[in-house]
C-alpha cells in the first residue's frame, strides 16, 4: 500500500494547539530580523515554520503588546483568551431554537441561524447587564462564518439540512414580489408567459424506510438500487396549464433499460452526467434547445407575443450568462436564500409531483405482487427499471392539477394565483400510498413514513457541480451494447391484428354496449399512430422502382422503346419476342452499316 493511500486509512492525530510566550515570539522576530532562515530557527527553537512566519507577519502587533506590557527580560506571559459564559449560554439557547424550528417543519438557513445567534446575544447582554455582570459591556458578537462552522461542530450539528444560498432578509423577501410585478407590469407579460424552473433530487426506487426491504437494503450487498439517484428539472407557467418537458439527468447515457429507443422519443429530456446532476451546460441547452422553442410555438398558439419571462433561482447549475442566451426569454433570479419561500415549484408543485411518484412506484410492486405472489419485493424491485421511472415521472407530473400549478405562485405573484391553495390532492395520495403499501405486503407503513420519503428526496445534494460536462461512465452490466429493437411491417401487422381482436371481444362480450364502444374508440384511436407508420411502410414496399427491375427504364423519358438487355437471363425470359422488336432491327442496321464503312 502506497504512503497516499495509507494516508487515507490512516487519518492524521490533531497536533495539539501550542501557546507561546511574547518573549519567545519577540526572540522569533529578532532572529528573522538579523536573516536567519524559518528553516534553521525552527530547529533551533523546536518551532514549525509556519508559525514562525505567521508570528513574523504579526511582528508590529507583538512588539507593541511587548512594549505596553513594561516587562522585564525574564518574565514570561502567556496569551490565552478566557470564553465568556454568555457564548455558552448562548450556543444552548440557539440549539434549542433551531429543533423547535426544525419540529415545525421550517425551513433553515445559514443567515437565519445567525441573524438568530445576534438576537440572543444582545437579549443575554442585557438580562446579565441588569443582573450586575459589567464584564459584559466589553464584549462583542458577531456571528461571523468562522464562529457557525465552529458551533456547528460543538452542537454536533455537521448533519442539519439548510436552504438556500446565503442573504435572506424578511425584508428581501416581502420586496421582491413588488419588484417582479414592476417587472411584469412593465413588459406585459401576461399570466401565460411567466414561467418557473427548479431542479430536484429524486431516489427513484426508494419506498418507505419502515418496511423491511428498505431495513435489508443496507445487508444487501448486490441491492445498490435505492441508493439511485436522479436529478429532475421540471417547470410550468402562472397559468398553471403548462407542464414544461422535464429534463432528466441520469449517471449513464445508454442503459440497458433504454436499448434501441430513440432518446428524442422519451417523454423527458435525456441527459447524462457521471454524477447524475444539472450541469450549467445542460441547464443552458435545455433553455436554449427545448425551452425558446417551445414559448415560439405556445405563444403562436395563444396569439401572444414571442416572449417570456423565466423566474429561477441562484443554484450553482444557474450560470449568470443565461440571462443573454434567448431572445424571447428574460430571466430573472430569485434574491439568495429565498427559493424555498418564494420559488412556486418549491410551494407544493414538486411535492405534489413526488406524492404521485410514489403513488405509482407502490401500485407498481402491489401490482407485480399479485401477479407474483412468490417473488419477493427486492426481486420486484429489482425489476423495476428506469424506463418505466421516466413512464412515472411523465405520468406523475400530468397528475399535479392545473389548480396546484397556479396555486403555488401565490406567494410570488398573488394577482395572478388563486386565493385558495388546492393540496388536498396530496392528502389523499398519501392515503392511497399507505393503502397501496399494505396490498404489497410492506406492513406497517404509515403517513408519517411517507412524508420522511418525500422530506428524503426533498433534501439539498451534497455537491453542486459547476464545471462543464464530464464524460458519462459506463458499466459494463448497463452499457447499450446496439440496438435491436425493429419496429417492421410484420410487428406492425401483429398490433394492429391483436387491437382488432380485442376489440372484437370486448364489443362482444360486454353487455353494456355503450362501455364497449367508448373501449373501442379509444383503442382505435390510440393505435392509429402505428395504423399510419403501416400503410407508409406498404406504401413504400409496393412503390418499387421499375428501373431496378428494367434497366433501360432508367433513361430518358423521350425514349419510347425500351433498350433490351444483354443479359441471357432476360432474353430467355422474353422468350424471343424481345428480339423481334422493331428497335433490335434498327440497332442491328446501324451496326452493319457502321461495319461497311469500316
Amino acid at each position: 500500500m502506497s504512503l497516499r493511500r495509507l494516508e487515507k486509512v490512516v487519518p492524521k492525530m490533531k497536533r495539539p494547539r501550542q501557546a507561546y510566550t511574547l518573549e519567545e515570539k519577540i526572540e522569533i522576530i529578532k532572529r528573522m530580523e538579523r536573516g536567519e532562515k524559518p528553516k534553521d530557527i525552527s530547529r533551533a527553537l523546536h518551532v514549525p515554520s509556519p508559525t514562525i512566519c505567521t508570528i513574523y507577519k504579526m511582528r508590529e502587533q507583538i512588539q507593541k503588546q511587548y512594549n505596553e506590557g513594561n516587562i522585564g527580560a525574564c518574565t514570561l506571559y502567556r496569551l490565552t483568551r478566557a470564553r465568556h459564559t454568555i457564548f455558552d449560554k448562548l450556543e444552548n439557547y440557539l440549539v434549542q431554537w433551531i429543533d423547535e424550528q426544525r419540529d415545525r417543519g421550517v425551513p433553515l438557513s445559514t443567515v437565519l441561524i445567525r441573524e438568530e445567534a445576534m438576537k440572543l446575544f444582545r437579549h443575554l447582554k442585557e438580562e446579565m447587564a441588569a443582573e450586575g455582570d459589567t464584564t459584559v459591556n466589553e464584549l462583542d458578537f458577531k456571528a461571523s462564518p468562522g464562529w457557525f462552522d465552529r458551533f456547528k461542530t460543538r452542537s454536533h450539528l455537521r448533519h442539519i439540512h439548510l436552504h438556500g444560498e446565503g442573504g435572506f432578509t424578511e425584508t428581501t423577501a416581502a420586496t421582491f414580489p413588488v419588484m417582479l410585478e414592476k417587472i411584469v407590469k412593465e413588459g406585459g407579460y401576461t399570466a401565460h408567459q411567466i414561467f418557473n424552473i427548479d431542479e430536484t433530487g429524486l431516489f427513484w426506487k426508494r419506498i418507505p424506510s419502515r418496511s423491511f426491504i428498505a431495513q435489508d437494503d443496507a445487508r444487501l450487498e448486490r441491492h445498490i438500487s435505492s441508493k439511485d439517484r436522479i436529478t429532475v428539472v421540471l417547470g410550468t407557467n402562472c397559468a398553471g396549464d403548462v407542464r414544461l418537458k422535464p429534463l432528466l439527468v441520469y449517471h449513464l447515457e445508454n442503459p440497458r433499460a433504454l436499448k434501441g429507443i430513440v432518446k428524442s422519443s422519451l417523454p423527458v429530456m435525456w441527459r447524462a452526467n457521471k454524477k447524475g446532476r444539472v450541469t450549467r451546460d445542460l441547464f443552458s441547452d435545455y433553455v436554449y434547445s427545448y425551452m425558446s422553442p417551445f414559448i415560439t410555438e405556445y405563444t403562436k398558439e395563444k396569439n401572444l407575443e414571442n416572449k417570456a419571462l423565466l423566474i429561477i433561482d441562484h443554484a450553482s447549475a444557474h450560470p449568470p450568462t443565461i440571462t443573454d442566451l434567448c431572445e424571447n426569454i428574460q430571466v430573472v433570479f430569485l434574491p439568495p436564500n429565498t427559493s424555498s419561500f418564494l420559488q412556486p415549484m418549491e410551494q407544493g408543485a414538486v411535492h405534489a409531483f413526488k406524492s404521485h411518484y410514489i403513488y405509482l412506484l407502490m401500485q407498481f410492486l402491489a401490482r407485480a405482487s399479485d401477479v407474483d405472489r412468490e417473488a419477493s419485493l427486492t426481486e420486484l424491485l429489482k425489476q423495476f427499471t428506469i424506463r418505466q421511472c421516466i413512464e412515472f415521472i411523465d405520468q406523475a407530473f400530468k397528475m399535479v392539477s392545473q389548480e396546484t400549478m397556479n396555486a403555488v405562485w401565490k406567494k410570488l405573484l398573488p394577482k395572478f394565483a388563486a386565493d385558495i391553495l388546492c393540496f388536498d390532492e396530496i392528502i389523499d395520495v398519501k392515503q392511497k400510498i399507505v393503502s397501496l403499501a399494505q396490498e404489497a405486503g410492506l406492513d406497517g407503513v404509515e403517513a408519517d413514513d411517507v412524508d420522511e420519503l418525500l422530506s428524503l428526496h426533498s433534501e439539498e445534494m451534497a455537491e453542486e457541480i459547476q464545471e462543464t460536462e464530464n464524460p458519462v461512465s459506463q458499466s459494463e452490466e448497463e452499457e447499450d451494447g446496439g440496438s435491436d429493437r425493429v419496429l417492421d411491417s410484420q410487428t406492425l401487422q401483429e398490433i394492429l391484428n391483436m387491437s382488432d381482436c380485442l376489440a372484437k371481444i370486448v364489443t362482444e362480450k360486454d353487455p353494456d354496449m355503450t362501455r364497449g364502444l367508448t373501449f373501442k374508440h379509444a383503442l382505435m384511436n390510440a393505435v392509429e399512430c402505428y395504423k399510419n407508420l403501416y400503410e407508409k411502410k406498404f406504401k413504400a414496399r409496393k412503390q418499387v422502382l421499375i428501373p431496378s427491375f428494367y434497366p433501360g427504364m432508367a433513361m430518358s423519358s423521350k425514349q419510347e422503346v425500351p433498350q433490351p438487355s444483354t443479359s441471357g437471363l432476360q432474353v430467355r425470359q422474353r422468350k424471343r419476342k424481345l428480339s423481334e422488336t422493331p428497335f433490335v432491327t434498327l440497332e442491328l442496321k446501324v451496326e452493319n452499316v457502321g461495319l461497311e464503312e469500316m
